[in-house]
């Protein structure tokens, strides 16, 4: 599980009137507070959870289609979804379970997998002249099945994370 972190990404893309396509680069970084290691491989109990320090980050590149509606000389809506690629890298050490169990005691490490990402999108924006908006945006992020290696054992892991987002859209 992460500490709140930090989101920011640049968007291009091409309005066709209620329909938007957009192409984005993002980047998100949060610390890591806890670790999940799965029981058969740590010798603890279903859900048992480790103090851990550390980071995240995630690079990705994503195309988004967005469905617009409300009055574009005001007050908008904006709803879709996005599909792409994320680079993940995570640096932890947890003190780990320390019960006898295959795997016992401290656990460190920092790799990066990358995979397929994907996203859900929310926002409101308010046109402040006939060229610039000013919005606020909900995003949903989504990397499955990423793959780690820490010594003694492989992880695997996903991202996700929940972000608010300020913007000003030319």
């Amino acid at each position: 599980s992460h500490n709140i972190g930090y989101d920011v990404d640049l968007i291009a893309g091409y309005d066709f009137g209620m329909l938007r396509v957009e192409g984005e680069l993002a980047y998100k970084r949060a610390g890591v507070n806890q670790l999940r290691i799965d029981p058969r491989i740590a010798g603890g109990g279903p859900g048992d959870t480790y103090d851990t320090s550390g980071r995240g980050r995630a690079l990705s590149g994503m195309i988004n289609l967005l469905l617009d509606f409300g009055n574009d000389d005001g007050l908008s809506g904006y709803a879709g979804a996005g599909v792409g690629l994320a680079s993940v890298k995570y640096s932890a050490d947890t003190d780990g379970p320390n019960n006898g169990g295959p795997l016992n005691g401290p656990i460190g490490f920092s790799d990066t997998d990358s995979g397929l990402a994907w996203q859900g999108i929310l926002g409101l924006r308010y046109a402040v002249s006939q060229n610039i908006d000013v919005g606020l945006k909900y995003r949903f992020f989504n990397v499955p099945n990423l793959k780690f290696s820490a010594p003694g054992v492989d992880l695997d892991t996903r991202w996700r994370s929940h972000s608010l987002l300020a913007s000003v859209i030319y």
